[in-house]
């Protein structure tokens, strides 16, 4: 029997936490009793190939609860992906979240093979008692803001455009080792060129190689250890 209680639970993967995102998190900090973001752990994903991603985990979930939702459930994407949308409604956003609100995006996809979208949401959660409240596409210049398009524009070093459809500056956690960096494999690394960045917030010049994950400073020296890497743009 499902218990409907006083939660609000935003769903999305959110890689970047793009302003499209922030605009269905805006939402989600409208709504009524604990304000809940139901993600998953990206690294986890099999959709999408090699894709590369904007940011990490742990990333995510900071920037969400500094955001001010009230709590963040990361989920295995393994134990979901093969269930129903029906199932996925009733017995993770019913029985288990006690949803009386959910927030999703137009184009979220969900159950087994990602086949459900938008409009199944809305039904099923209607037919449960539940609130759906489904945000629209954010567009720029024409075209909608996506993971995708970011990351596509941040592959041909598109620094300053990337950043203007993410709200703020791309940024990783790199390692540094005598005047060279290591970058994260798993992040999406601009291609080869010279760029404009902050160090742990001090403003200096890196040039990126054809080697994956390996750039230089050229402008100042910085100390040894992991530091916050901020593109501001290419040079």
């Amino acid at each position: 029997m499902i218990k409907i209680g006083s939660v609000s639970v935003l769903l999305g993967l959110f890689d970047g936490l793009h302003r499209g995102h922030m605009s269905a998190v805006g939402v989600l900090l409208k709504s009524p009793g604990e304000r809940v973001v139901y993600t998953f752990d990206a690294l986890g994903m099999d959709t999408k190939g090699d894709r590369k991603l904007l940011m990490s985990d742990l990333e995510k979930r900071d920037m969400l609860l500094k955001s001010g939702v009230d709590r963040v459930i990361s989920e295995d994407f393994s134990k979901v992906k093969n269930i129903s949308a029906a199932d996925f409604v009733k017995d993770v956003l019913g029985d288990r979240l006690h949803a009386a609100r959910v927030v999703a995006g137009e184009n979220f996809k969900f159950g087994a093979g990602g086949h459900a979208g938008a409009a199944e949401l809305e039904n099923l959660c209607r037919a449960l008692g539940i609130e759906p409240v489904i945000v629209p596409t954010v567009y720029d210049r024409g075209e909608p803001i996506s993971t995708t398009r970011i990351r596509g524009l941040l592959e041909h070093g598109e620094i300053a455009s990337a950043n203007a459809l993410l709200g703020r500056e791309y940024s990783m956690i790199g390692k540094i080792i005598d005047g060279h960096i290591r970058l994260p494999e798993e992040r999406v690394i601009p291609e080869p060129g010279n760029y404009l960045v902050k160090i742990s917030g001090k403003e200096t010049v890196i040039k990126i190689f054809t080697e994956k994950e390996r750039a230089e400073i050229i402008a100042q020296k910085i100390p040894n250890g992991e530091a916050e890497i901020t593109f501001s743009d290419r040079i």
